[in-house]
C-alpha cells in the first residue's frame, strides 16, 4: 500500500474549474517541478493536451505561483483559449487530471482525454 501511495505522489496533478475559471496546480506538482517561481500555461489543441512550463519572469505569458497552501492561478486568456477550441470541456465542470513530467522536470504534461471530470 505504501509503494502505491508513493507512486501516486510522484504524478504532476492540477485541476481545471472552468466555472470559476482557476486552474489549481496541486503543490507536489511544483515540488517535482523544483519549485519554479513562474510558470505558463500551453494548450495543444491538436494533440489534446494541456502543459504547465516552469519559465522566467520576463517570459510572455508568465504567472507567478503564489507561496500560498494553494497554488490557484487564473487567465482569462487560458479560458477563452479552452473555450474557444475543439476540446470537449464543458463550461460549468470542474476537471481533474493526472499528468507526466518530462524536460528535467520542468515541464508537466497532462492529456486532456483522460481527465476526470469531478463535478
Amino acid at each position: 500500500m505504501k509503494k502505491e501511495r508513493v507512486l501516486y505522489q510522484m504524478k504532476a496533478m492540477m485541476s481545471l474549474d472552468m466555472k470559476k475559471r482557476r486552474v489549481r496546480i496541486h503543490r507536489q506538482t511544483l515540488h517535482l517541478m523544483n519549485d519554479p517561481e513562474y510558470v505558463y500555461i500551453w494548450v495543444n489543441p491538436e494533440d489534446k493536451e494541456i502543459a504547465i512550463c516552469s519559465c522566467e519572469e520576463r517570459s510572455k505569458d508568465a504567472l507567478k505561483v503564489p507561496n500560498s497552501k494553494n497554488c490557484d492561478l487564473y487567465s482569462s486568456d487560458l479560458f477563452f483559449t479552452l473555450k474557444n477550441t475543439d476540446l470537449g470541456l464543458a463550461e460549468d465542470k470542474t476537471y481533474r487530471f493526472q499528468g507526466q513530467l518530462s524536460k528535467g522536470n520542468k515541464v508537466a504534461r497532462f492529456n486532456i482525454k483522460e481527465s476526470v471530470c469531478s463535478i
